[in-house]
């Protein structure tokens, strides 16, 4: 006899394909296993550079879910310090290998740089699901070094044809070797320099003679003039320069120390090398209460200071020259 069908026969088995569909989708709903992706990876600011040397360093911030098979820097060649704008392109030296194979900071230490030299560079980071790069940062290498009267050495750069320190002044003893007064100290000096009246910086004494010299030899306190020609290399309109209070746009990211955790500006990448730390003044008072870093021209009243959260400069003028501001010396 010929078996029947009825719709029974299509419709039971397609309901019973139906929940086993259903059964199976939510079973491997449950079970899907995991793919890793791309770590996240952040590049820090340079530390400890000198004419041959720095340390780089990077952050894993998330690993991926993987395991982290390498991690270093990308390290490219851009040729003599400058600032940005002028630069030419960057061309990739070499890889640094770090030792870090988990989520977490690492560092680098280079030392076979060129002096008076920019490079970038970049912290990377690699898993299973490929490499991951940090944002591109710059290195300056020092031009030289200084030591002053106290046998404390400092690092140099060359920005433009003017040769700065690109550390504060810690001396205290003018250049004859005698005791400079009108200071105000610190347990941060080593890091931060000391801080200066403008009398002080000066090497006036009571009779208001000019006879003493803060800087090292062939070295002086730079003039309003030669702050000015900083700062117009930078980028700031020399018209601005004329004016009391804040001038230029965002020059001040190009002056700023970018290897640290003491400014809180993001954008900063101290392209010209000058690296200004926030040093503070002393004591704070009036208007100066919003400097970070202040710097003392040889110009009377003059100063030139840098706040936290603003990338413009202060071009101040203290009728009372008392309060203690720090010292870049500028080469003869």
């Amino acid at each position: 006899m010929r078996k029947i069908l009825t719709k029974f026969n299509f419709v039971i088995p397609a309901i019973a394909l139906g929940v086993l569909a259903c059964s199976k989708i939510t079973k491997f709903e449950y079970f899907v296993p995991l793919f890793p992706d791309v770590p996240s990876v952040v590049t820090s600011g340079p530390r400890e550079v000198t004419t041959n040397t720095a340390e780089l360093s990077g952050r894993i911030t998330y690993s991926g879910g993987g395991n982290i098979i390498e991690s270093g820097i990308h390290i490219y060649e851009s040729g003599i310090s400058t600032v940005p704008g002028s630069l030419p392109a960057p061309v990739f030296v070499e890889r640094r290998y770090s030792d870090l194979t988990s989520e977490g900071g690492f560092s680098v230490f280079l030392a076979d740089l060129k002096p008076n030299s920019t490079y970038h560079y970049r912290a990377f980071a690699t898993n299973e699901a490929g490499t991951a790069y940090g944002e591109m940062k710059i290195l300056v290498t020092s031009f030289g070094t200084v030591s002053d009267k106290e046998g404390n050495q400092y690092q140099t750069v060359k920005i433009g044809n003017q040769v700065w320190m690109r550390e504060n002044l810690k001396s205290g003893r003018y250049t004859d070797g005698t005791g400079i007064t009108g200071t105000c100290d610190s347990p941060d000096n080593l890091t931060f320099g000391r801080h200066y009246t403008w009398q002080a910086a000066k090497g006036i004494t009571n009779d208001f003679n000019v006879d003493e010299n803060i800087c090292p030899d062939g070295w002086h306190l730079p003039s309003d003039k030669e702050w000015k020609e900083l700062l117009t290399f930078s980028g700031i309109p020399s018209d601005q320069l004329n004016s009391i209070g804040l001038v230029g746009t965002d020059q001040a990211i190009m002056l700023k120390e970018s290897g640290s955790n003491f400014w809180s500006d993001e954008n900063i990448n101290n392209s010209t090398g000058f690296s200004a730390l926030p040093a503070g003044v002393c004591p704070v008072k009036g208007e100066n209460g919003s400097l970070t870093a202040a710097f003392w021209t040889s110009t009377p009243n003059i100063f030139y200071g840098f706040q936290k959260g603003s990338e413009k400069i202060m071009r101040g003028n203290d009728p009372l020259p008392d309060a203690g501001f720090s010292i870049r010396c500028v080469k003869d």
